[in-house]
């Protein structure tokens, strides 16, 4: 499950040739995070603004390039978790 988190969280930020989109980052999130509960969008905006473009960038490439027993960096396991909190797991 945490590789489909990071997966889903890092790559979702929107990268353009003037840095990152952030607001279409949110959405990408929110829309990838909703199947584990419901995500508060500005609580992933306020992480999101934590992080500089290229670190944001950093982990979606990072994100991209984990293979199934590669370990993600630090940082980008903080980033997931830093996001993941902006979940609040509903029933099923």
């Amino acid at each position: 499950m945490k590789k489909i988190l990071i997966t889903a969280i890092a790559g979702a930020a929107l990268l353009v040739s003037c840095g990152v989109d952030r607001d279409g980052s949110v959405d990408n999130i929110v829309d990838d995070l909703e199947q584990f509960g419901t995500v508060d969008k500005d609580c992933v905006r306020d992480v999101l603004d934590k992080y500089s473009d290229d670190q944001l960038k950093d982990f979606d490439e990072e994100a991209g390039d984990l293979g199934a027993e590669d370990t993600p960096s630090d940082g980008l396991v903080q980033y997931t978790n830093e996001v993941y909190a902006c979940v609040t797991a509903t029933g099923s």
